[in-house]
């Protein structure tokens, strides 16, 4: 399972990264060209593709007093037998250019 992913930050909006950055965190990754960010982070983001462009969305549930599933994945097995079909659940296609399963 995929814990975190890069991306470049030329493809995000400005609009989408003051949602969730700091002014030192984008000047860090516009440094650097990227973004890297891992789901026990405490705001993990997707870069997900819209109608609306790349959107920053917040990477699963953490929080045990919202009623969705506290995980931030879905199995496909899971997808298909309907257990996630009360949340109206669309494909959508992430645009990270790698993965990791641990942060080194």
């Amino acid at each position: 399972m995929c814990g975190g992913v890069g991306f470049k930050i030329k493809n995000i909006p400005e609009k989408e990264l003051v949602k969730y950055y700091s002014p030192v965190l984008m000047k860090k990754f516009k440094t650097s060209g990227r973004i890297e960010s891992f789901f026990w982070e405490k705001n993990p983001v997707l870069p997900v593709k819209t109608k609306k462009g790349i959107q920053l969305k917040l990477w699963g549930n953490k929080n045990e007093d919202i009623k969705l599933p506290k995980t931030g994945w879905a199995k496909k097995e899971s997808l298909a037998i309907g257990k996630w079909d009360y949340l109206h659940p669309e494909i959508v296609d992430i645009m990270a250019d790698s993965g990791y399963e641990k942060k080194n």
